[in-house]
């Protein structure tokens, strides 16, 4: 009967333990806090900086108030996974930049399509784009000598 009496007594909290530390509630907090922002690229971004606070205090109370080394590894690996994605979501946040002649063409022949500015950018890439500038009397085609499998753009002047 006396340990029953003790099993009983260890499933009430008559008080508060050490493990309940001011770190382990705001880290909680911010938790909570990081699933309340709402669905947007800012909004996941203050998302994922609240769990990197977050799990920046749980792993602190884990390694100084719990003396827990790996409850405080398992935090710091969601922290720095957090961070990374932060910097991922900061990268693709980044604006892209268009020389005039060819924000002029984005604005005027892919943007009333919806084409993103970063697809664009990749389309007008080396990999797929060349730029060429012909002064006058240069040559562009000659009829069945040049291969035609490019698509051409006249971005100034007349051809």
């Amino acid at each position: 009967m006396v340990a029953m009496g003790n099993v009983k007594e260890d499933l009430t909290c008559s008080s508060w333990q050490q493990t309940q530390h001011v770190l382990f509630q705001l880290a909680n907090l911010c938790f909570c806090l990081s699933y309340l922002v709402p669905n947007s690229r800012r909004g996941i971004l203050t998302m994922h900086l609240l769990l990197i606070i977050g799990f920046l205090m749980f792993s602190t109370w884990s390694w100084n108030t719990l003396c827990a080394p790996d409850i405080f590894l398992w935090n710091f690996i969601f922290m720095l996974l957090n961070m990374g994605h932060v910097l991922y979501i900061i990268y693709k946040m980044h604006p892209v930049l268009f020389t005039e002649e060819l924000e002029a063409i984005y604005r005027n022949m892919f943007l009333p399509f919806k084409i993103s500015r970063q697809l664009f950018r990749k389309l007008v890439d080396t990999q797929y784009a060349q730029i060429i500038s012909l002064r006058p009397g240069d040559t562009y085609a000659v009829q069945n000598l040049t291969r035609t499998d490019r698509l051409g753009l006249l971005i100034t002047g007349k051809l």
